[in-house]
């Protein structure tokens, strides 16, 4: 998972290991499509609107990682 909204609060946040997930939140979720399959399964359904595209509060960048000390 990436970026969640919380129906419940009403903002936008990053995911974490402590992240509790409410009905009608939505959340960005990033896999193959049989793991994505799997988690629509679990959760309920796709959301047309993507997470991704609101960049209010939080912005996306690909990073190339070229350091070869990494």
């Amino acid at each position: 998972f990436g970026r969640m909204e919380s129906f419940r609060h009403g903002k936008m946040t990053l995911t974490h290991w402590e992240s509790e997930l409410n009905e009608n939140d939505k959340i960005t979720v990033v896999g193959t499509l049989e793991e994505l399959n799997s988690v629509q399964e679990v959760l309920g359904d796709v959301d047309p609107e993507s997470l991704s595209f609101n960049r209010k509060e939080f912005d996306i960048v690909r990073i190339f990682v070229s350091n070869p000390e990494v």
